[in-house]
This record gives structure tokens, sequence and C-alpha cells, in this order.
């Protein structure tokens, strides 16, 4: 099997975000649009809700 390094081209984008963000703020307007969509799938937004209503539940006795 032959493999190849692509690079790390994910750090060079995620500190360009973090630039355009920092600089938008700065400067008194507002950050670059989000996806929603990709933020929820980001942060995994259902299994979080599910745990939370799981730990809220009250306890049955066994």
């Amino acid at each position: 099997m032959r493999v190849m390094l692509q690079g790390h081209h994910s750090f060079p984008a995620a500190l360009r975000a973090v630039e355009e963000t920092l600089r938008a703020l700065r400067q008194g307007g507002a950050p670059p649009a989000n996806d929603p969509a990709l933020m929820r799938r980001a942060l995994r937004a259902e299994d979080y809700a599910a745990a939370g209503r799981a730990f809220l539940q009250p306890s049955r006795p066994a």
C-alpha cells in the first residue's frame, strides 16, 4: 500500500477563519456567516440534548 501525505490544509484554513472572525469583530461588524447545520453537527447538538434530558429525568426506584 502506498500513502501520500497531503499536508495539513485544515490548520491554515482554521487560522484564516479565526483571523477573519476576530478582525470583523474588532472593526465592529458581525463575524462571517456561519452555517447552523454545520454547528449542530460539529457540536453533536442532538446527542447533547438527549444526554441532558436523560440526566434531568428523575430516577426510578429499582
